[in-house]
């Protein structure tokens, strides 16, 4: 699949606003995760912050996009799974 077909196809998924729109949302939730933190964030495990910076990501092409498209829940589940495994193995 050419890189031209991907972004015509992922732009059918995202109707509401563009690119620059959903990356401004993004990085305010990741920057308010990071800021409102109870934690000193810097100090969370890289799996950890991995884990909740992804979810900020499906979070916002949710909210820009399809709110029913199941692999955006799947993922954030799937993000979450990630850090339990970690947990589990200790």
């Amino acid at each position: 699949m050419s890189i031209d077909k991907l972004l015509e196809d992922k732009a059918k998924e995202y109707t509401i606003g563009d690119y620059q729109d959903r990356a401004r949302l993004i990085q305010a939730l990741k920057e308010t995760l990071r800021r409102e933190s109870v934690e000193d964030y810097d100090k969370l495990e890289p799996v950890v912050k991995e884990s909740l910076e992804m979810i900020m990501h499906k979070i916002g092409r949710i909210v820009n996009g399809n709110p029913y498209e199941l692999d955006h829940w799947h993922d954030i589940a799937g993000y979450a799974q990630l850090v339990v495994q970690m947990m589990d193995k200790r």
